[in-house]
């Protein structure tokens, strides 16, 4: 009776600890070369989810492109300013603000010949935000 108590306490544990990882972590493979050098297409990438207020500037995320709402088509862009941060000189003719407001944040694609990010965007709103890229997965 111990026994079989123990293996459904052990078995719910790994549950939970599943449940709690695909929760936590999400796969996410990159289409485009936005993101070359850093990152290429077909690239695999461990995405920690994460609130905006846990992102640095320079950091690579993934966002909900605004242009195709939350049906799955994410980007992976550099997150170049956060609330409260100068908006970088690049960016001052595609917002109208010196700093970056509250609930906002701005990206930058590494390949700019290429990039949808907030040159052509501007502000992300903060519920865009899936999260920061952790590595590439080896492939």
């Amino acid at each position: 009776m111990l026994l079989t108590a123990l293996a459904a306490v052990a078995c719910l544990a790994a549950t939970a600890a599943v449940v709690t990882v695909r929760v936590l972590i999400r796969i996410v493979t990159v289409h485009g070369p936005s993101m070359e050098p850093a990152v290429c297409d077909r690239d695999r990438l461990i995405v920690r989810r994460t609130r905006l207020s846990s992102i640095r500037s320079g950091q690579l995320v993934v966002v909900a492109n605004p242009q195709d709402g939350h049906d799955g088509q994410w980007m992976v862009k550099r997150a170049v300013a956060l609330p409260g941060e100068p908006v970088p000189a690049a960016l001052r003719t595609a917002v109208p603000d010196e700093t970056v407001p509250d609930g906002r944040f701005l990206v930058l694609g590494d390949n700019p010949a290429v990039s949808a990010d907030s040159r052509r965007l501007g502000y992300l709103h903060a519920d865009r935000l899936l999260g920061v890229v952790v590595r590439k997965l080896a492939g």
